[in-house]
């Protein structure tokens, strides 16, 4: 295994990076550093990444003992450490623009602070410069404007079809880091689009450096805030050498678009969309994939070039994560190419992403309880497990069933002192409350589980009163053991025939089924 650290993981590029190397086959994450939250567990203040058992740590960056590093610390702070990493022989992944320029005196005039460790390192657009990262002790990782900007751009550049390239984007609001600013503040961004820094963005002389080098290109970029949380949506004007208006712009166009889609025909992440389709942001949140499209050229010979990244992830830690495959040798893809998490794509992508198999596991004290567990099961499609007894809170004796149809078929006891939940990633718990060792008999079984990661469904039938205070109870347990609760319910069932319970277990599945889209 590969052991990395990460500087400054506090952050929202160092929430992400986490997220995503959790899932990395070949890497373990033996550090996170931050000073403001040294020992302070790592779900605390990243809570979507709950159950991680991580930790934040204060070590100093010359006693990390990892192979590689990511110093996801702010402009100005990186200069500071990354000589100091360097010296014990571990690689380095910096996020901050310190290392971003091959002219010292570009960053310090676009930065405004005196650069006091000045080291050569490859600029890590793979894109670009993919052989050149795969030899590098030290990596930049692009800024997020420019990524998106310059994927848009570089084949004009490669080809020499234009001479000047206007950028105008259009970002996120968590591009402006987890730190509140009175520009991010709600009131001042929301139902609003805020244009800044109008020609003295950061970024503008890193999308020149890169696609200056490739022709004598040159570039304006101006940035606006718009009220989304992530994602940067780039519309790239330009005009075309000897264009004499008198072109077929149908001709032009297709040329243009095979142009793009030679030059990005073997890279992972980027997808060259079809003619007349526009790049969305919500395709590809939470990927590392940028979409490219537009394509469209006017009368006057002015072409549009749109393109659509995460600017947390293809912007910022899934690049970086790419980059370090690449310099540790695995496969350029790992960890990383998870499909965007467009709504309507939600329910597939967590079942086909993060192996999303379902168990109802209920306590079948009460034959109602039963009944709704299996009616749920059913029109859920997916596995049942019953507790029968407890047998001194040290085991059970229970059935483990694969479907409905083997509900009625497979009649095998098993007495465990606890239930193997590894292959599933949505667990239902469920209890009768008018039995008096119902919830008390449901809550040793949570206990007994491993559901470090997982997400739950809670829900409790009611031939009386209580069902609240033994969801209550339920949630409360299930979130020691590490889980996230994302839906709980409670069903009436006195006076229903079994007919009726059955109906009205079906309809909350209906609801259930909708409402875990978007979980």
């Amino acid at each position: 295994m590969t052991e990395i650290a990460i500087v400054g993981g506090s952050g929202y590029t160092g929430g992400e990076l986490i997220r995503l190397l959790q899932k990395h086959p070949s890497v373990e994450i033996k550090s996170i550093t931050s000073r403001q939250f040294n020992g302070t567990p790592v779900d605390k203040v990243h809570p979507h990444i709950r159950g991680s058992n991580l930790v934040f740590e204060d070590i100093a960056p010359n006693n990390l003992d990892v192979d590689l590093v990511f110093t996801a610390t702010p402009h100005g702070a990186s200069m500071n450490i990354v000589p100091e990493i360097l010296e014990t022989g571990s690689k380095v992944i910096d996020l901050s623009g310190d290392y971003r320029f091959n002219d010292i005196a570009t960053y310090e005039k676009w930065y405004n602070i005196e650069h006091i460790s000045p080291i050569e390192a490859v600029y890590g657009l793979p894109e670009i410069h993919r052989e050149e990262i795969k030899k590098a002790k030290l990596v930049a990782n692009p800024g997020c404007f420019p990524t998106g900007a310059i994927l848009a751009n570089l084949p004009l550049s490669k080809e020499e079809l234009v001479e000047n390239i206007i950028v105008d984007s259009k970002t996120g609001i968590s591009g402006g880091g987890v730190n509140p600013t009175p520009v991010f503040h709600y009131p001042n961004c929301a139902d609003n689009v805020v244009p800044y820094n109008l020609i003295s963005h950061r970024h503008g002389p890193e999308i020149q450096q890169e696609l200056r080098a490739f022709s004598g290109v040159k570039v304006s970029f101006t940035p606006h805030l718009v009220p989304v949380i992530r994602g940067i949506l780039t519309t790239s004007h330009s005009f075309l050498k000897n264009y004499d208006g008198n072109e077929n712009n149908s001709e032009r166009k297709e040329e243009i678009l095979n142009i793009y889609k030679k030059q990005y025909q073997n890279e992972p992440f980027v997808k060259i969309l079809d003619d007349g389709e526009i790049p969305t942001l919500n395709s590809v949140r939470g990927s590392n994939f940028a979409h490219i499209g537009g394509f469209e050229v006017d009368d006057n010979g002015r072409l549009i070039v749109i393109s659509a990244i995460d600017n947390l992830v293809k912007g910022a830690s899934g690049q970086a994560i790419h980059n370090m495959n690449l310099m540790c040798g695995f496969k350029e893809e790992t960890a990383i190419d998870n499909y965007g998490m467009r709504p309507w794509l939600i329910k597939g992508y967590i079942k086909k992403m993060i192996k999303m198999k379902t168990v109802i596991i209920y306590f079948s004290e009460s034959g109602n309880t039963k009944t709704v567990a299996k009616t749920l099961s059913k029109s859920l499609n997916t596995d049942l497990i019953e507790i029968r007894d407890l047998k001194k809170r040290n085991g059970f004796v229970g059935k483990v069933f694969s479907s409905v149809d083997a509900f009625r078929e497979n009649k095998t006891d098993i007495t465990p002192t606890s239930i193997d939940l590894e292959e599933y990633g949505l667990i239902y718990f469920g209890t009768p409350t008018w039995a008096g060792n119902a919830t008390p008999a449901i809550i040793t079984i949570i206990d007994k589980c491993d559901l470090r990661g997982k997400d739950i469904v809670l829900f409790a039938t009611m031939n009386s009163s209580g069902g609240r205070s033994a969801i209550n109870r339920m949630e409360e347990k299930v979130g020691a053991r590490g889980a996230r609760v994302v839906e709980s319910f409670t069903i009436k069932t006195k006076d229903k025939n079994i007919a009726k319970i059955e109906e009205d277990s079906a309809n909350i599945a209906k609801l259930l089924d909708l409402s875990l889209y978007n979980y």
